[in-house]
């Protein structure tokens, strides 16, 4: 990974993590209209914005969960924002005029593994289903489309290894008949 890389990486998860903690800890009411608007018209570069910075906020949350319930058994005490991560979702996913469901189906499958995030329960009140589906797209199409893709970021947030990922892939070619359920 490169050194300019890693520095737009961090920039842009800066940016992402402004915009949810204006959503998550302000009441500033219209940053859900205003994460819709830029992602009607910039959506791969805003999707993966938001992606990276909900999944570096995740990882935290994860972090002091498990800080908090190695001090104490009882309650972490750390309140869900699972409602307010499902209107984040749905203001990404928000369908528009002029809608570019090529870009859109990108941004469903990579968002599928963190929009099944344990933090992310019947309180968000939204599914990856649901949403793929407010775009006008059918999830099982989009899986069936993309299953390669699907699979290495199915891996990558598993931590295997490239060559488990390759031989997996290949398995699935393999067994062309095999539908993905």
């Amino acid at each position: 990974m490169s050194l300019i890389y890693m520095s737009e990486l961090t920039y842009s998860v800066a940016l992402g993590l402004a915009f949810i903690h204006l959503a998550f800890d302000t009441k500033h009411a219209g940053v859900f209209g205003i994460i819709s608007r830029i992602m009607s018209t910039h959506p791969a570069i805003f999707g993966r914005v938001i992606r990276e910075a909900l999944s570096s906020w995740l990882r935290n949350e994860d972090i002091k969960r498990a800080k908090a319930s190695k001090i104490t058994d009882e309650d972490d005490g750390i309140t869900s924002k699972s409602q307010k991560i499902g209107r984040l979702l749905s203001a990404v996913f928000k369908p528009h005029e002029g809608l570019d469901k090529a870009a859109f189906a990108q941004i469903a499958v990579d968002y599928l593994v963190l929009a099944h995030h344990p933090e992310i329960g019947e309180d968000a009140q939204v599914s990856w289903i649901a949403l793929v589906q407010s775009l006008g797209l059918d999830p099982a199409t989009l899986a069936f489309d993309h299953k390669e893709h699907i699979l290495n970021v199915l891996w990558a947030a598993a931590g295997a290894p490239p060559e488990v990922r390759q031989t997996s892939c290949l398995s699935l070619k393999l067994t062309p008949g095999r539908k993905i359920r």
